[in-house]
């Protein structure tokens, strides 16, 4: 995603429609206030992109810390044979958490 938003400016040729919107309003301002905010909404989403796939990714990393949590507690009781390996790991997800 962030790729493509470093590439829009380029994909629609924003750098010709704000030479037209200076020849429209004779005024080379207008044109280059709207490269400007153009150029700013661009920033503003890649940084709420980036906040998204850090929340998402702490959501997964939850739910993936509760299932392992839970198969680590099965794992524990089926195999009382091996209790320090088992429960290393159950103690490290329980302090990862």
């Amino acid at each position: 995603m962030s790729g493509y938003l470093g590439e829009l400016s380029s994909l629609l040729h924003w750098d010709i429609v704000a030479q037209q919107l200076s020849i429209k309003h004779e005024n080379e301002a207008v044109g280059q206030t709207a490269l400007r905010s153009l150029e700013s909404l661009v920033a503003a989403t890649n940084d709420d992109v980036k906040v998204q796939s850090r929340v998402l990714s702490k959501q997964i990393i939850e739910k993936i810390v509760v299932d392992l949590k839970k198969y680590t507690i099965a794992f524990t009781r089926c195999h009382n044979d091996l209790p320090s390996v088992s429960l290393d790991i159950y103690f490290y997800w329980t302090l990862a958490t």
